[in-house]
């Protein structure tokens, strides 16, 4: 029972418009007005346009101006929904987001990393290779004529130079 049925029931209910429940469960509104008994000269408030049997007040039905401050309120409320909703909806995006460029980034450092580990033993076999060349032409230096002992020499400085890299 609501603090409204009790004051109802006290008839000291103020006149005005509440919704009330009926007998039967269903909810409308109906007026509370003053009347005049006219034997007792007294005021009592009843109410108009109960179909049947009243058996519980709801609530005030609220004034045209107290009625569209709640539907304003109730607009921004849902307003501000829709907008969470949109942020969340960004920021999801925003972290898929980021896990695709984290994975790309990862994928990336791990291929330069190969590429890296690749490139470093392909050049260990060419320093192998030039330590191999540089014996060959060591031999073909000493037994070479003098024009060919200049280029010879200048070719094993060449190789000792990349091979102390």
């Amino acid at each position: 029972m609501t603090d409204l049925t009790e004051q109802w029931q006290k008839g000291e209910l103020p006149e005005g418009w509440y919704y009330v429940k009926d007998e039967n469960g269903v909810i409308y509104p109906a007026e509370n007005c003053l009347n005049y008994d006219s034997l007792s000269d007294k005021g009592y408030t009843a109410f108009y346009y109960a179909e049947t049997e009243i058996s519980e007040i709801l609530a005030l039905v609220p004034t045209y101006q107290k009625y569209h401050a709640l539907q304003s309120d109730s607009l921004a409320k849902n307003e501000g929904a829709e907008i969470v909703a949109e942020l969340k909806a960004k920021v999801k995006q925003l972290k898929n987001g980021y896990k695709d460029l984290a994975y790309k980034f990862r994928s990336y450092q791990d291929f330069n990393d190969l590429e890296t580990l690749r490139l470093e033993e392909e050049n260990a076999k060419l320093k192998e290779l030039l330590k191999v060349c540089r014996k060959w032409i060591g031999v073909e230096r000493d037994f070479a004529v003098p024009n060919e002992k200049i280029i010879l020499q200048q070719l094993l400085t060449k190789i000792d130079e990349e091979l102390d890299k």
